[in-house]
């Protein structure tokens, strides 16, 4: 709170004789304030809520809480009945903590008000005054420099001679016949002294004195890099828009904020379906196992990007590879991580030899690798790897025949597919394998103890137990696994054939898995 106090102090220091300005907390609690506030509030001191020293302090006190980010208007008035403000509200973010910056405004005969006075010529937007006769009453400085003119060639001239917008000259009339709180109107565009072309946002705040709008602030804000910024970032969109390459952006927690036309064509998803989703569970294909994944973005985070061959999944649940490049974006000024990945798709450029290769590696249907590819992956590290526990389960779904001949092979391939994915996410660090048919090999690596094993294998049966949703239906499978541990100098094909047993000698007895009893 010190640092508060002091970081408050120097707020302060910069308002001397300008508006009457108040710190406080995010709880409305009076943390610091100069001179100029004390004389126009008489009892205020810190630690002071809002409500103990303004009457209509309410309307305050929502802003507070809805946390405003921009200059607000607020009319209030204080306890004693004397004085009557416009109130503005700036949230202050500081060391991680919102605090909000009071400036009061007196609403009083803005002629005679040698502190407002004071508080118009120091603020940077121009202002200027008009009386109830809609006749100039004053021009601050940064107005005079901003439309060329001096304070003598305008005083006394009415709002109409000045402004040639005819709806702020249209909202002006408004508010004198309404009596509204204030107005705020956008893009107004001027040229400065330099001629070149400025966006003004114009906010108008009417004077209500016994129940009559005897005075009104019309007051240009210079927006013209926030219009700038955007219109730079409408032309950025519209490029990523048309850009041949697949793009989305992600938050910090890899939810996709942005995906261009590109990508969604692509992936054959909907915009809808996009947004807001994580990009990894979205497109997973199952193709990579876990270290994959640690590898790449061990790089991201300490490189600020990755790129590489990755295979993902469209919205059809067809496999796909694309030239994936991730880089991280970091706000200058909120700190907030993005993440960009950029997809060009693979799909027509494969090699004709990758493509071989390819086919000769992987089960077309699910993706799972064919027996070849697993014997002498496995194989390869068995010999290296003797002294961990690998453990193979050999897999099928029950009944598969009956089904297939009760729905059709589709469907019966939809199942299949389905399996599959499910071994994918359970087992994302094993080599999964279509041994033919409806069943899958799976080679564990793990030094997990066999009790930890079988109650994963459990949870697994569990999991495949859970519906499948083919053409709005609802279909059920269930499985059976045998399991065998590589214990001395065992061949991957001798491994796989004790789980070929184990699982068979389940079935008779009526048990979902099985351990070979060697």
């Amino acid at each position: 709170m010190n640092q508060m106090n002091d970081y408050a102090k120097t707020i302060l220091l910069k308002a001397r004789n300008a508006f009457p300005t108040i710190i406080l907390d995010e709880n409305g609690k009076v943390i610091q304030f100069n001179n100029e506030a004390r004389q126009v509030l008489k009892d205020l001191k810190e630690g002071l809520i809002v409500t103990d020293f303004l009457n209509e302090a309410i309307k305050i006190v929502d802003q507070l809480d809805n946390k405003v980010d921009i200059y607000e208007p607020v009319n209030v008035s204080t306890l004693d009945y004397k004085k009557v403000f416009s109130a503005f509200i700036d949230k202050i973010e500081f060391k991680q903590r919102t605090y909000f910056s009071l400036k009061f405004l007196e609403l009083k005969g803005y002629e005679t008000n040698h502190l407002i006075r004071n508080g118009f010529q120091h603020t940077i937007d121009a202002i200027l005054l008009i009386g109830k006769d809609q006749r100039v009453i004053a021009a601050n400085d940064a107005y005079l420099k901003l439309f060329k003119t001096t304070e003598e060639s305008i005083t006394g001239k009415h709002i109409v001679e000045l402004e040639k917008d005819t709806r702020v000259i249209h909202k002006i009339d408004t508010l004198f016949s309404e009596k509204s709180t204030f107005e705020t109107l956008n893009l107004r565009s001027l040229k400065d002294i330099h001629g070149e072309t400025i966006y003004c946002q114009v906010i108008l705040i009417p004077s209500v004195r016994e129940n009559k709008v005897t005075a009104m602030q019309i007051t240009y804000r210079n927006i013209t890099e926030n219009q700038l910024n955007e219109h730079k970032l409408s032309i950025f969109k519209k490029i990523i828009h048309h850009y041949n390459d697949g793009v989305i952006i992600t938050d910090e927690s890899l939810r996709i904020v942005f995906a261009n036309e590109a990508f969604l064509n692509m992936t054959k998803f909907e915009a809808n379906k996009v947004i807001g989703r994580r990009a990894k569970k979205l497109l997973y294909s199952g193709y990579h196992n876990e270290s994959f994944y640690q590898s790449m973005w061990q790089s991201i985070n300490t490189k600020g990007y990755w790129q590489g061959e990755i295979w993902d999944m469209k919205q059809n649940g067809v496999a796909f590879p694309v030239w994936l490049q991730i880089f991280t974006l970091i706000d200058e000024e909120t700190k907030a991580l993005s993440y960009v990945g950029i997809y060009k798709d693979l799909s027509d450029f494969q090699s004709r030899n990758k493509r071989i290769l390819l086919l000769l590696e992987k089960d077309p249907l699910t993706a799972a690798y064919n027996r070849t590819y697993f014997l002498d992956k496995v194989d390869e590290r068995l010999s290296y790897e003797k002294y961990k526990r690998n453990y193979i389960l050999f897999m099928d779904v029950n009944d598969f025949k009956q089904f297939n001949d009760s729905f059709g092979h589709s469907l019966g391939d939809e199942v299949l597919m389905e399996i599959s994915r499910k071994l994918f996410y359970y087992f994302s660090d094993s080599i999964i394998a279509r041994y033919g048919g409806d069943e899958f090999i799976i080679h564990i690596e793990d030094n997990m103890d066999l009790n930890i094993l079988e109650e994963k294998i459990k949870s697994f049966i569990n999991f495949a137990k859970e519906p499948i949703i083919l053409n709005n239906r609802k279909h059920f499978a269930s499985v059976s696994i045998g399991i065998s541990m590589f214990t001395n100098n065992e061949t991957v094909v001798q491994l796989i054939n004790e789980a070929d047993q184990a699982m068979y000698q389940a079935k008779k007895e009526g048990k979902a898995y099985k351990f070979f009893d060697k």
